[in-house]
């Protein structure tokens, strides 16, 4: 669909992630659970201690949190394209060089990104950047059937020569009348079109 974003994983049930929008295959942000399950292993250990519980079962609950802050540390510095220029201690993070490396390009890359969208918002010659899950794909190519003037047929031309894998995606059409419903699985291209009747 030539969405906006890089796809970076496609769930099981069709939830498809972009490398800016890491989440579960429910939709929940990595982030979000992770400071959950920290929450949930602080409250584990501090009752534990207060019933002055057995210290192996206190030694294993300050393992879980241990690892539930590394989850949520490594979810957080994904989510926020983390640069890498923090120090780490080599015991204190499993973060590679590579990783590390990946991590400034993508940060100077999103530098460059906002630097070149406050420049054009600034000269309003071209519109700000398209989230990440939209698709690129021109209007006039989605509804070419509209256009049929010479010139218009030669500009769909055009499009689709730059959105080929476009031209075998399926169209389904569903018009809802009042009280309907329609169910869009998880991550379904979609466009919706409202048309108001006047009496």
């Amino acid at each position: 669909m030539y969405t906006s974003g890089t796809v970076s994983t496609l769930h099981p049930n069709g939830l498809i992630n972009y490398e800016d929008q890491p989440t579960r295959a429910d939709g929940a942000p990595l982030a979000e659970v992770a400071k959950y399950h920290v929450a949930q292993a602080e409250a584990e250990l501090e009752q534990l201690k207060s019933s002055g519980a057995d210290p192996k079962e206190i030694q294993k609950a300050e393992k879980k949190l241990e690892q539930a802050l590394e989850t949520m540390l490594e979810a957080e510095m994904e989510e926020e394209d983390f640069d890498g220029d923090e120090d780490f201690d080599e015991d204190e993070s499993e973060i590679s060089t590579s990783k590390s490396n990946k991590r400034k390009r993508q940060s100077n890359e999103n530098l460059d990104d906002q630097e070149k969208s406050s420049k054009r918002q600034k000269n309003k010659e071209i519109p700000p950047p398209l989230p990440s899950n939209f698709s690129r794909v021109p209007y006039q190519l989605v509804h070419s059937e509209e256009f049929t003037s010479k010139n218009d047929k030669k500009n769909i031309s055009k499009l689709e020569k730059e959105f080929p894998l476009f031209l075998k995606a399926k169209r389904m059409v569903a018009e809802l009348q009042p009280g309907d419903l329609l169910y869009l699985p998880a991550s379904w291209f979609h466009e919706g079109i409202f048309e108001v009747v006047h009496i």
